[in-house]
């Protein structure tokens, strides 16, 4: 029988031929190496291939894999799940890094559990300054101190922590456990983990926390979180679509449902409404996103009857909404937005 290493990582490597290096040095730095690294390059102007390919000829550990180029990380987290031969699947972006006991400190902790769906950790956001030193910008992690060693269901955790369930690279996931429940990205989407880490915790049968800060997640004037572009809105509409579809073909507990509808209606808010995004998308772009969402009499219903059972600000905001996504008028609304709803976001995050 072949001898499967207990961790798989799985690295999207676009355009990273600056970064790569790093990456993989914190992996060989691991004082745990057991674990395979496939390194996925979609189509690439610099020499991101060639370089991982003369990486996986030096360490047998690491595969190259070159790929079409589809517009977001998603195909290579996908081929990285399917081909996948280790008992855990980490992420690790191409421009990013890990602590170097980072896979020994997750295998105590899963083995410790007697195994576990999903094991939920913690990172750094560091941003490269102009000289290519770094510095802390702000931790980044969906779990507190308290949280750490429990083991519950992945709906608990929905609901203990109630807010946005992002960062897809915190998440250390049993292999077969995302296959059997066909826990795939949504296909040449940016912000694909919006749409994928609610899924992985809705079927987690057995999900701990570790508060450790093992991922450092570099942040440049040129990576593709940092731009924000048309694909950006248009992807965003067809995720909360998928999400809806969720909704409609799904038995979800009211509680978790009470979590997702203010979390669906507040990113929502958040992209076509947010003074910020009005500003940098142009007005067709908008029209169209939010026509994908909400156009027509079934999607808008759709989307009503969600956004009546969210707290009072997100249900004034409904009537507005409605102007803007049927007559494709936003001054109102957007006046709305700008002068009352975000102000009170602001103040309730303060």
């Amino acid at each position: 029988m072949e001898n499967k290493p207990k961790f798989t990582i799985i690295t999207p490597a676009y355009q990273s031929e600056p970064f790569i290096d790093k990456m993989v040095e914190s992996l060989k730095a691991q004082t745990f190496g057991d674990f395979e690294c496939i390194l996925v390059v979609e189509e690439s102007r610099d020499r991101s291939l060639e370089r991982c390919q003369e990486i996986s000829r030096e360490d047998a550990r690491f595969t190259a894999v070159s790929l079409p180029k589809s517009g977001s990380g998603s195909a290579s987290y996908n081929y990285g799940i399917r081909e996948a031969k280790g008992e855990y699947v980490v992420f690790v972006d191409g421009d990013d890094w890990i602590e170097p006991q980072s896979l020994e400190v997750f295998a105590k902790t899963i083995d410790a559990c007697g195994g576990l769906d999903v094991l939920l950790t913690s990172g750094k956001e560091m941003f490269q300054k102009e000289d290519g030193s770094f510095q802390v910008t702000r931790r980044f992690s969906n779990i507190s101190k308290a949280d750490e060693g429990k083991v519950i269901t992945g709906r608990q955790l929905i609901v203990k922590v109630g807010r946005a369930q992002n960062y897809q690279v915190l998440n250390i996931c049993r292999t077969e456990f995302l296959r059997a429940h066909d826990l795939y990205f949504a296909h040449g989407c940016q912000q694909e983990d919006t749409e994928w880490t609610p899924r992985v915790w809705f079927y987690a049968e057995k999900v701990s926390a570790l508060d450790f800060e093992f991922y450092n997640y570099r942040r440049w004037g040129g990576s593709v979180q940092s731009a924000c572009s048309p694909k950006l809105l248009m992807d965003f509409s067809k995720i909360v679509n998928m999400q809806f579809d969720f909704h409609d073909t799904h038995d979800i507990p009211e509680d978790v449902l009470n979590v997702w509808r203010n979390q669906w209606v507040s990113m929502i808010y958040w992209y076509f409404f947010n003074p910020q995004y009005v500003a940098k998308f142009e007005g067709d772009v908008r029209i169209q996103a939010l026509d994908n969402v909400m156009g027509g009499e079934s999607k808008w219903e759709r989307f009503r009857k969600i956004a009546e059972k969210t707290s009072l600000p997100k249900r004034l905001a409904i009537p507005l909404v409605k102007q803007a996504a049927q007559k494709h008028d936003f001054h109102l609304a957007d006046a709305y937005f700008r002068f009352f709803y975000f102000p009170i976001v602001r103040m309730i995050m303060k």
